[in-house]
C-alpha cells in the first residue's frame, strides 16, 4: 500500500463516523414544540435547532406562560439515542428582573419525532424547579408569539 491510499484510508477512518453523525443528527434540525410541566406551572415550549454540526447544535427556546414569555440560546449535543440541550442566556423577555430568570438544563430520549424527559434549573435553584417535558416535531415552521 502506498503513503496516499495509506493516507486516504486514514482520513476515511476517522472523518466518515463524524460525517455520517452529522448526517444522522441533521434530521433533528427545525422546530420542536412541547409543553415544560414544573409541578406548579405549565409552560408552552418551543425548541428550535437552528445549525447543526456532527453531534452538537444550537438554536433558540420560546417559553409563554401567565403573562409570561421568554427567548433562549440553546447548545446541545446528540448521542446515540440521547440529546441534552443547556439554556445558555436570556435574549428576551417581558420579565421585569431577567437576572433572576431560570436557566434549564435537559436529558432528553430520542424516539422518532418525539423528544421526551426531564430538565433541571442551571442557576437560581431556591426558585427554579425540575420537571419533566414531551416535545413533537413540528412539519412546519410557525411563528412565534411574543
Amino acid at each position: 500500500m502506498n503513503n496516499q491510499n495509506l493516507f486516504i484510508g486514514i482520513l476515511l477512518f476517522f472523518c466518515l463516523p463524524t460525517f455520517i453523525l452529522g448526517q444522522e443528527a441533521e434530521k433533528y434540525k427545525g422546530m420542536w414544540k412541547g409543553e415544560l410541566n414544573d409541578s406548579v406551572e405549565i409552560f408552552e415550549y418551543i425548541l428550535n435547532i437552528d445549525k447543526v454540526k456532527a453531534n452538537t447544535f444550537t438554536g433558540t427556546t420560546y417559553s409563554n406562560g401567565k403573562n409570561f414569555y421568554c427567548e433562549t440560546s440553546v447548545k446541545g449535543v446528540f448521542k446515540d439515542n440521547k440529546i441534552n440541550i443547556t439554556e445558555e442566556k436570556v435574549i428576551t423577555t417581558n420579565y421585569p428582573n431577567k437576572a433572576a430568570l431560570c436557566l434549564l438544563s435537559f436529558f432528553l430520549t430520542i424516539e422518532k419525532t418525539q423528544l421526551s424527559g426531564n430538565f433541571i434549573p442551571r442557576n437560581n435553584f431556591s426558585t427554579c424547579k425540575d420537571g419533566s417535558v414531551t416535545f413533537q416535531k413540528m412539519e412546519k415552521k410557525v411563528p412565534i408569539k411574543a
